[in-house]
């Protein structure tokens, strides 16, 4: 739904932008096919980025532990593919 301007994914717990994650994942797209292993990969050095970029607007809630896969921070490189 357009008016949904956060991603939560129920699997991996990842909360991002819409648009950020969109953008983020149209990176690593090669005429139509997402090149999802690669940004699995790229993932814990882009998500720093990615949510500073975010900045203020992103929601309260609580990041929890890298890795954990049940959270919110969508750490986990899994989360983006």
């Amino acid at each position: 739904m357009l008016s949904e301007r956060v991603n939560r994914c129920p699997s991996c717990g990842l909360v991002m932008d819409r648009d950020l994650l969109a953008a983020y994942l149209a990176s690593f797209v090669e005429g139509e096919l997402l090149h999802a292993g690669r940004a699995a990969a790229a993932w814990l050095d882009a998500e720093p980025h990615l949510r500073a970029a975010w900045g203020p607007s992103q929601s309260a809630a609580p990041r929890q532990d890298r890795g954990t896969g049940n959270g919110q921070s969508g750490s986990r490189a899994q989360g983006v593919a």
